[in-house]
């Protein structure tokens, strides 16, 4: 019983390194170019009510991708709460590259119309157009910085290696 569980844990974790994408590099090395990641400097800030998540995981993740892909937003989070019909995502994005309109029908088409937009709001964001200096540096302005946090969430092993042990 040792025995497979020990090959058991040691398959999960040969098995979890592997990536498709790096077996794609070793035959061509050339095929994958890297993109240059384009950020938008956010102007405005969205809430949308959204009918129809299962999941902030793949669902959420489906709608960042698809607004990430227009270059026009740079952080998207989500008020989700597992078994609420309507959940709320707040989209920071720049109004001089996409609109709110053009954002309502890039989610409602994700998944052949998966989800169902409800009530939509946008206000600017209040820029500080004043320029500050440091008494000990007079020379060197002060500019606001801006900051976002993403997260991974690694699961459990326990969990999954309990779950291949007869019970």
């Amino acid at each position: 019983m040792k025995k497979f569980l020990y090959i058991a844990f040691a398959s999960t974790i040969l098995f979890s390194c592997q990536s498709s994408e790096e077996e794609l590099e070793v035959e061509n090395p050339i095929a994958k170019v890297p993109e240059e990641k384009v950020v938008a400097l956010p102007n405005m800030v969205a809430t949308m009510e959204v009918d129809g998540m299962a999941c902030v995981m793949a669902c959420g993740g489906s709608i960042k991708k698809a607004l990430r892909k227009t270059n026009g937003v740079s952080s998207i989070e989500f008020d989700f709460e597992t078994g609420r019909e309507t959940n709320v995502t707040t989209i920071s994005y720049n109004s001089d590259i996409i609109t709110l309109e053009e954002m309502k029908e890039i989610v409602s088409k994700i998944n052949n119309n998966q989800f169902k937009i409800g009530e939509t709001s946008s206000k600017r964001i209040h820029e500080n157009t004043s320029t500050k200096t440091s008494s000990a540096c007079p020379h060197i302005a002060k500019t606001p910085i801006e900051a976002t946090r993403s997260s991974f969430e690694i699961p459990n092993l326990l969990d999954i290696l309990s779950g291949l042990l007869p019970g």
